[in-house]
């Protein structure tokens, strides 16, 4: 990660789909999506943070994993996706940690890079531990976002 998050890499650029990854499967096939959760201890950088170690997502909310899986659930509804949970710590093509980021941003996340090195972040979103007046309502439609 250390490339990307120093911004020496001008190429990691938005706007790559996760369908094109899992061989175009056609209009009409469902795309598999897996994800899974961080612990606490996992460490994890952003584009401004390095070396941040991950939280358990039960300090933020009770409900965060439960609301994060509801909007999941929301785009399954809407599009030809299914989103697979994987156990935690596993990788996947979307991992969810939680950090504490300061109180900067209340989440960063990084697309589905194909190429080195920033594919090592791809999926990856961070969500910040230090937001504050959150309830489980506002915590999904951040999700949503």
């Amino acid at each position: 990660m250390g490339i990307c998050s120093e911004g020496n890499a001008p190429f990691c650029l938005y706007g790559f789909d996760f369908k094109k990854n899992k061989g175009n499967p056609g209009e009409n096939a469902t795309t598999q999506i897996s994800y899974s959760f961080y612990s606490a201890g996992n460490p994890i950088s952003t584009h401004s943070e390095n070396n941040l170690k991950s939280q358990d997502f039960d300090i933020l909310l009770p409900c965060a994993k439960k609301e994060i899986k509801r909007a999941l659930n929301s785009f399954e509804g809407v599009a030809n996706i299914a989103f697979i949970e994987l156990e935690d710590n596993k990788h996947a093509d979307i991992q969810f940690f939680l950090a504490d980021m300061g109180k900067k941003r209340s989440a960063v996340s990084f697309p589905n890079f194909t190429t080195s090195p920033c594919k090592d972040i791809a999926g990856t979103i961070i969500i910040n531990s230090k937001i504050q007046g959150y309830d489980c309502k506002l915590f999904y439609s951040l999700m949503l976002h």
